[in-house]
């Protein structure tokens, strides 16, 4: 057998020859080697299939005649392990109905058992063609896959719930958040009607349809919502046609978003603008007063040189201190002024901020605090934002060590506060002892009264940035004179702990007994 012009192979493949007759087995395989092929030999499938697990293969010769039933065993083995491989029968002469056979069990294609090199070559053209085009396949496939993931993966992180239905009004598609929405999975619902779905769904999809036919537009229509396992709650929706590629109308597309998400946006976004006016406010003061204050400062040093006599002394020191006075207030409305409402988070945990902040700030105390919680306490998370309630407490904590003369550690004890008919909310408690606080401290309703011992500025701060957040501050006072001020704040959500976070040791949370005098585990700055 003459060997034609060698072939020029877009890759090169692997061969698998199967043959019980090893010279012809290995002149085989030296004409394929000089056609640019990696080949392998074996007298039999069984040991193919021991020796060739875990390598590659492209191409496999089998001859007919070696092909019993347990042979077929080993070449579907082989088929499951190398989707991709191409497959030649050598078929004998005379026996067509048993080769179909085996072509219908897995073979690719049949040649001849004396088959010119000239048609084998052919053949391998046209296998290398063929795998080509698989690998290509293959690879639009994993492509396809990983886009088809992607796009699933944009949809399902959608804060919208998206819904897809044809012209009937079956849900054809749903992303995540509506699967969420109805309390079921996707496979679940596929198929169903969107109307059942719907307070007055029949209607309200027709209007849908009607209008979007009118050519106008469906944006945030409210409506009902009946999800399987919960109560009823409103959606506002907007919609559009769903055209497939020839222009006809296919279905419709419809976005859903949750009412009461919308209204919690809603309440953020005139937080943030009610603070940006307070804050707009003490800018404005600040500067009013800051310049009159220099101004005064600088006459006083004159004014302190003309009058060198002790009569003028007293005097002259009390006129400073109020001058200093102003100047700190000026300089407290300035820093409130700075712009900290994109802080994030703007939702966080009360009791691992106390932690840290009572680590953080601990030198600049002149009492020492100790921090009282239950684990579920410290997983309690509330609207606020970081750095403003950072400001807070320092003025909360300045106001604590002005008011109150004991040098007593002063517990601050956590509890959740469970409501059937309200929400939930955290109480953050601060036994003070005796204390110059009492419940009109935070009444910002009444007259004001000057005190000596603290500055109001830092109450109404405390009390604007706290309410801000639905934060409330009051102080309670027992029979014995001993003054509790206590923080609340309605619970939005929980966080758990378990993200590998790391927790100091000397604030680690330990759990109650149950005896009514025992305190829960405690931190230290």
């Amino acid at each position: 057998m003459q060997l034609s012009n060698p072939l020029k192979f877009t890759k090169t493949r692997t061969i698998l020859l199967i043959d019980d007759r090893e010279d012809r087995r290995q002149q085989m395989e030296e004409h394929l080697r000089r056609l640019g092929f990696q080949t392998r030999g074996y007298p039999s499938l069984h040991q193919a299939y021991s020796a060739c697990a875990g390598q590659p293969l492209d191409i496999l010769f089998v001859p007919q005649r070696l092909i019993t039933e347990q042979e077929l065993v080993h070449f579907h083995r082989l088929r499951s392990e190398h989707l991709q491989v191409y497959s030649i029968l050598l078929s004998e002469p005379q026996q067509l109905p048993h080769t179909l056979a085996l072509i219908n069990k897995g073979f690719d294609v049949y040649l001849p058992g004396d088959a010119s090199i000239e048609m084998i070559e052919a053949t391998l053209l046209q296998a290398s063609a063929i795998l080509n085009l698989r690998e290509e396949v293959q690879e639009l496939q994993t492509r396809h896959q990983e886009a088809r993931i992607f796009y699933q993966n944009l949809l399902d992180a959608s804060d919208e719930a998206i819904v897809v239905v044809n012209q009937n009004y079956e849900i054809q598609y749903c992303n995540l958040r509506f699967q969420h929405f109805m309390g079921a999975k996707a496979s679940s619902l596929i198929g169903q009607t969107l109307h059942s779905f719907i307070d007055d769904g029949y209607r309200v999809l027709h209007y849908v349809y009607h209008q979007l036919t009118l050519g106008k537009k469906i944006r945030g229509y409210r409506v009902t919502l009946k999800p399987l396992k919960s109560n009823n709650f409103d959606v506002n929706i907007s919609a559009n046609f769903l055209y497939s590629p020839g222009g006809y109308v296919e279905g419709i597309i419809l976005l859903m978003e949750n009412y009461t998400f919308q209204n919690e946006l809603f309440v953020q976004l005139m937080r943030q603008e009610r603070l940006k006016l307070i804050q707009y406010l003490a800018n404005a003061l600040a500067h009013e007063v800051h310049n009159p204050v220099n101004i005064l400062s600088g006459h006083f040093q004159l004014l302190q040189q003309e009058l060198q006599g002790k009569e003028h002394t007293r005097s002259l020191e009390i006129i400073q201190r109020q001058i200093e006075r102003i100047s700190h207030t000026v300089s407290q409305m300035q820093q409130f002024n700075q712009s900290k409402e994109g802080s994030v988070p703007q939702v966080l945990a009360p009791v691992e901020f106390l932690k840290k902040f009572l680590q953080q700030h601990r030198d600049r105390f002149r009492k020492q605090y100790t921090l009282h919680y239950q684990q579920g306490e410290a997983e309690v998370q509330v609207h606020g934002n970081q750095a403003q309630f950072e400001d807070a407490f320092l003025y909360l904590f300045r106001l604590i060590e002005a008011t109150t003369n004991s040098e007593d550690a002063t517990p601050i004890r956590c509890h959740l506060l469970k409501s059937f008919t309200a929400e939930s909310c955290l109480e953050i408690q601060f036994h003070l002892g005796e204390s110059e606080l009492t419940a009109d401290t935070f009444n910002l309703s009444q007259d004001f009264q000057p005190n000596n011992r603290y500055s109001v500025l830092d109450v109404a701060l405390i009390y604007t940035i706290f309410s801000n957040y639905e934060g409330k501050i009051f102080v309670e006072t027992s029979s014995r004179g001993q003054g509790v001020l206590k923080l609340q704040f309605p619970v939005v959500g929980v966080k758990s702990l378990a993200t590998g976070e790391t927790t100091d040791t000397r604030s680690s949370s330990r759990p109650r007994k149950r005896k009514k005098d025992n305190p829960s585990g405690k931190s230290r700055p």
